[in-house]
């Protein structure tokens, strides 16, 4: 069925050019402008006009954010762009279009010094007609002024002089087309009711300046390249009907979606007096959206989502990424298990959605709208902003959503468009929706804050397993904990130990009903490296499972874990006793796979062999199969599971039987070690090594072990926290605190033998610290009052109890003992309890291993990506600044360990150590630079052991929510000490893990 394309009666449809395949009359249709541009702050006089002087102009790579480049962008600051280009002479006779992709915020375009046109809206591209302005053959200058207006629809409200963005963020080129050509050319794709056969409804818009008639011819061919027959196959335009829709229909294609990502290629031909002028091709996905009830199917088949919210900045460029960053980001999103990408805040680049089809990953693209709020600051003081509801920003709303449908809409990926973020709802709302319901009925619809108007509930931080039911769909979600600065800075295992909230969380919500599925914050990294040595949103903005380098991070891992389709209890597996099969119960959360299209690994010590997977349809549940064999109770069968495409999926270490992991150390062994004494130190001395105390201090000056002086100083008492919850990004670290560990004072100190110890009572005091928050608030705690009763065996077993008499009456994060280890400590190995039974190589959070203090190769460098895993990184430019020297060690070196059975420091070039042993359960293990955490403490390493600690994985307080709430997620539980709290740690003399 032909039919002539309406207008729609809300909004004029705009019109975006699309870039052919092919063109008969010129050889390079299109000409990328990309590269090398003058550019000039505050321009003055006529500065559009060719007679301008751009000699001493800077210049400036387009497309890049020019804040990322070091200009001093402020609200309302001009910043024009010039740039000489010759025309091609085979041009000429032609329409040619100056075509922008996206320009940061506000631009206005002259060609030859003649005004084309203005543009709103950041992140939506727009075609600027030229012809008339230029000379195929001949030089034209092209100039563009950006600006960040104050009431910019895109970003937080603003005032004059207030710091923004500008610039060319994305491609920018001329076009020529021919007098007659095709200026749009789009598809929608609709099932019929058992979602077998198709509707392909194609529409093609053409202007016919020098014909009064045209033919266009649709081509359609599989994936495979193989032609499919399809009727019509060819439409008449004509000069009253220059604007058509046609439906082809399709017998029985291949179905489109995530997990399937089957593409077919509808090529359109345009043809002028039998001769064909341009070629364009798109690739189509046969797939239909629905909301069933309060849950999402496609194609028929309940969907959950699982993926992350995209809000990136490059380090670099800005809001500005390459074919090659986003298409690696896609793949990334599948290797994590996700099958969903929420643009947050803003539409990006059209690459980022081609990757989207080609690799199968459903997409929710927001408009460009953020925070348009009626009344917001952190003191909630009245700040009157609701444009949504102001009829006068009617065209600042429309302008920019009707240009995102047009440039977008024909892409299978892309499911869902969401009208705003977190904004106010208002009548230029309910026009872009009035809009979408004519332009694109076959998409559902979101918007932050009103529920009541959208095909879906959008949800920002529930608890991370709040159930809403309401077809809910949770598109900000257990945002990573990016927040605690003080945290992040000494202890990168805070991020790993965010992966709680995913896993506690994913495991209620998927099956629930009415919930749609949820958008971890973030997906990569909002951090630029600015040249002079300032990260921008170095306060928050590595909330990314990815960092600005697109290197993993160790939440990525434990994305994938919790996320992971295949559901298998982890860790350990009944024995099914001698020569019987083992059968693993398992659930198939995949939405359109059966588990019997992957293939699962096993292998228990040399044995070994591959099985397909048990025929398991989606939302069921069945057994895998591992063929009978000799099974002894300890053994770990090792399980590895890939899709068809070769990919990891998930992968377990399963103990057999009732074997627990468990480390047994000795208790108290004796003779007793010897003790001497005199005015100035007490000497404890044993089997190969030696202790001494100063009597001045109270503190350790010497451990002395088997040839290497192995403790420096100590014991220490470990304790952080938070004078309270900080709601203001920027000032987070004013709510944090930590001892001053060098202010110890001793008050006395006694040595006596008793039985096979001897024993060291130590008394003294910290100083106390007080601090004004952002509103002036003073917080303090008073001098802390410590008692140490540190028992020395005569095997080198160290136990220290500790006595806190009047700790701070606020919120603790770790609570434990430290000692300052050699500076020539070099590693640290350990074993614990870990939430999952395997991890990659060197994965933070892994159960057992070796961390290195020094990478040992290659300098970290400001601005230059690293070569090496993010494990490895020694300098933190984000958390240090761009003049960091780094030497903090690794941060897989200086990442906690919880719940440890051992945590050696270990000494270089040797096996001497100290060993910290606990039950797998009670002690948590951290190894620092001493000067990191206190500039005046003793060079070493600072060996932090643990019997408390609290992560901080949210930021802020709700009064509505308790603990960590108001990001959503998990909450440890919350340390407050009473008077005379008292726990104590264990520590080893040793040469071996053994």
């Amino acid at each position: 069925m032909v039919r002539k394309l309406m207008d729609n009666p809300v909004w004029p449809r705009p019109v975006i050019v699309p870039i052919p395949e092919r063109d008969s009359e010129v050889s390079t249709p299109y000409i990328s402008l990309n590269g090398k541009w003058k550019l000039v702050e505050n321009p003055s006089g006529e500065y559009w006009s060719n007679t301008v002087d751009v000699s001493q102009w800077d210049e400036v790579t387009v497309p890049a954010e020019l804040f990322a480049l070091g200009y001093d962008v402020r609200r309302n600051k001009e910043f024009v762009y010039k740039k000489c280009i010759k025309i091609p002479e085979e041009m000429k006779g032609r329409k040619i279009i100056l075509k922008i992709g996206m320009a940061y915020e506000y631009s206005k375009v002259w060609v030859n010094g003649n005004f084309i046109r203005d543009h709103g809206g950041a992140f939506t591209p727009f075609d600027c007609d030229i012809t008339d302005y230029v000379t195929p053959g001949e030089d034209a200058w092209i100039t563009v002024m950006c600006m960040h207006r104050t009431d910019a629809l895109c970003d937080w409200v603003g005032t004059e002089d207030s710091p923004g963005y500008a610039g060319l963020i994305d491609n920018i080129g001329i076009l020529s087309v021919p007098k007659n050509h095709i200026y749009s050319f789009h598809y929608a794709t609709d099932l019929d009711e058992n979602y077998d056969d198709a509707i392909l409804k194609v529409t093609v818009c053409a202007e016919l300046n020098s014909t009064d008639y045209a033919n266009v011819h649709f081509s359609l061919f599989d994936k495979n390249g193989e032609p499919v027959t399809i009727q019509p196959s060819k439409v008449l335009l004509s000069k009253e009907n220059t604007k058509i829709e046609v439906d082809i229909p399709v017998k029985s294609p291949l179905k489109w979606d995530a997990e399937h990502p089957n593409l077919y290629r509808l090529e359109a031909s345009f043809e002028v007096d039998g001769k064909v002028l341009q070629t364009f091709s798109k690739r189509v996905g046969f797939r239909k959206i629905e909301r069933k009830g309060n849950n999402l199917y496609v194609n028929g088949k309940l969907t959950k989502l699982r993926g992350a919210a995209r809000y990136s900045q490059e380090p670099i460029l800005g809001k500005t990424f390459s074919d090659e960053q986003l298409e690696l980001e896609v793949k990334m999103t599948k290797y994590a298990n996700m099958n969903y990408i929420r643009s947050a805040s803003y539409p990006e680049r059209e690459k980022l959605y081609e990757y989207c089809d080609i690799y199968g990953v459903y997409v929710e693209v927001c408009a460009p709208v953020n925070f348009q709020r009626g009344a917001w600051d952190s003191q909630k003081d009245q700040v009157k902003r609701q444009s949504s509801d102001i009829p006068h920003y009617k065209a600042e709303y429309m302008n920019q959503f009707a240009e995102m449908i047009e440039a977008y809409k024909s892409h299978p990926s892309i499911i869902i468009w969401e009208y705003a973020n977190e904004s106010d709802w208002g009548v230029n709302f309910q026009t872009q929706l009035d809009y979408l319901e004519y332009e694109d009925p076959y998409r559902l619809t979101a918007g932050t804050w009103d529920n009541t108007k959208t095909s879906l509930a959008s949800w920002h931080y529930p608890e991370y397993n709040e159930v809403f039911s309401n077809a809910a769909i949770y598109d900000e979600f257990v945002h990573l904990a990016a927040h605690a600065l003080n945290t992040m800075t000494r202890d990168p295992a805070i991020r790993n130990a965010w992966g709680l909230s995913l896993h506690k969380g994913w495991e209620v919500l998927c099956p629930a009903d009415g919930f749609v599925g949820s958008a971890i914050f973030a997906l990569g990294d909002y951090t630029i490296m600015r040249p002079d040595g300032d990260v921008f949103a170095r306060s928050f903005g590595q909330w990314g499972l990815l960092d600005c380098w697109y290197r993993e991070r160790p939440e990525l891992w434990l994305a994938k874990k919790a996320y992971s389709p295949v559901r298998i209890k982890d860790k350990r597996v009944d024995n099914p006793g001698e020569g019987n099969p083992l059968n693993i119960p398992m659930k198939n959360w995949y939405n359109n796979t059966n588990l019997s299209q992957l293939t699962f690994h096993w292998r228990v010590g040399a044995e070994e062999g591959t099985l397909t997977g048990p025929d398991i349809e989606p939302w069921n549940s069945g057994e895998l199969v591992i063929p009978a064999r000799k099974w002894v109770d300890g053994e770990v069968l090792e399980l590895t599971v890939k899709d068809k495409e070769g990919m990891l999926v998930d992968k377990y270490e399963l103990t057999i039987g009732d074997s627990r992991n468990t480390r047994s150390f000795p208790e108290v062994m004796g003779p007793a070690p010897d003790l001497l004494q005199d005015d100035s130190e007490i000497k404890v001395s044993g089997k190969d090594y030696h202790v001494i105390f100063s009597k001045e201090t109270g503190l350790i000056t010497k451990g002395h072990y088997n040839g290497s002086d192995i403790i420096k100083s100590g014991p220490y008492l470990n304790l952080y926290g938070m004078y309270y919850k900080p709601s203001d990004f920027s000032k987070d670290r004013q709510g944090e605190f930590g001892l001053k560990f060098s202010g110890w004072k001793k008050s006395s100190i006694h040595a006596e033998i008793q039985g096979n110890e001897v024993v060291i009572y130590i008394s003294g005091t910290y100083p106390g610290d007080s601090k004004k928050d952002v509103w002036g608030f003073e917080f303090s705690y008073d001098e802390i009052k410590v008692d140490f009763e540190v028992r020395i065996d005569g095997a080198g077993l160290l136990t220290t109890k500790y006595t806190i008499q009047n700790p701070p009456v606020h919120y603790l994060t770790e609570v434990g003992v430290a000692y300052v280890l050699s500076d020539e400590i070099d590693r640290l190995t350990w074993e614990r309890e870990a939430l999952y039974s395997w991890y990659p190589e060197n994965h933070i959070g892994r159960p057992r291993g070796t961390a290195y203090r020094y990478r040992g190769y290659g300098k970290d460098t400001y601005r230059v990506k690293p070569e090496w895993d993010w494990a490895f990184d020694e300098a933190d430019f984000v958390y240090y600044g761009g003049s960091d020297k780094g030497g903090h060690g690794t941060n897989d070196f200086r990442s906690s360990r919880e719940n440890i059975w051992f945590a050696s420091a270990v000494m270089a070039n040797s096996e001497n150590r100290v060993r910290a042993e606990a039950d797998g359960k009670s002690v948590t293990a951290r190894a620092g630079v001493a000067k990191d955490e206190d500039p005046d403490l003793p060079e070493g390493i600072k060996f932090n052991m643990n019997n408390l600690i609290y992560y901080d994985l949210g930021n802020g307080s709700n009064p509505n929510k308790t603990g960590d709430g108001y990001l959503g997620n998990y909450t440890y539980p919350e340390i407050h000490l009473k008077p005379g709290y008292t726990n104590c740690v264990r520590m080893r003399f040793t040469d071996s893990d053994e």
